[in-house]
Parts: structure tokens; C-alpha cells; sequence
């Protein structure tokens, strides 16, 4: 699924109406993982350039999330937290034949 996230930040590309010059940038979400696998209670915790849009980009992404829940007692459990780096870089083409 890790393929499928940095595919989609890769199309999304920077918010560029938000963003000003900013090229780049990096995020650094913390959420909780639910029993089903989708997470809840997103916050970020870490955005460079600050108040560009990478932040509020990131969590609209959220909701295509999913990973695997803490196993406990053989048994799948919500509320672990985790961390979730990414790195938002514009789109590039490939040079033409």
C-alpha cells in the first residue's frame, strides 16, 4: 500500500496555490490506527516550509490510510499511534525519445 501513497503525493504534487515558491516540502503526521485499519485523529506534528499547505494536503490524504492494527492476544486492536513521515516533491516528466 506504501506504493500507492507516495503515487498519489507524487500526482498531488506541492500545494502550489498555498504554497508560494515552495517546491518541496515534508510533513510529519501522527494518527491512531483503528481495529479496521484506517486512522483517526490526525494531527501534524511536523511541516517544512511552515504554513505552506503541506500539512493541510497531507491530511486530506488521510482518509486513503490503511494499515495494519496492533495484535494482541492474537487479536486485532485500535489505538495504537503512529508516526507518518512524507515528503510532497513536484511532478516530474520524463524526457522525450
Amino acid at each position: 500500500m506504501a506504493t500507492s501513497l507516495f503515487l498519489t503525493l507524487a500526482l498531488l504534487g506541492p500545494p502550489s496555490a498555498q504554497a508560494g515558491d515552495a517546491a518541496e516540502g515534508s510533513v510529519l503526521l501522527s494518527c491512531i490506527v483503528q481495529v479496521n485499519g484506517t486512522v483517526k485523529d490526525c494531527k501534524v506534528e511536523e511541516e517544512s516550509p511552515k504554513d505552506a499547505g503541506f500539512g493541510e494536503a497531507a491530511l486530506k490524504l488521510t482518509p486513503q490510510f490503511r494499515m495494519k492494527p496492533q495484535i494482541v492476544g492474537g487479536k486485532p486492536v485500535g489505538g495504537a499511534r503512529v508516526r507518518i513521515p512524507m515528503v510532497f516533491k513536484p511532478e516530474t516528466k520524463a524526457p522525450a525519445p
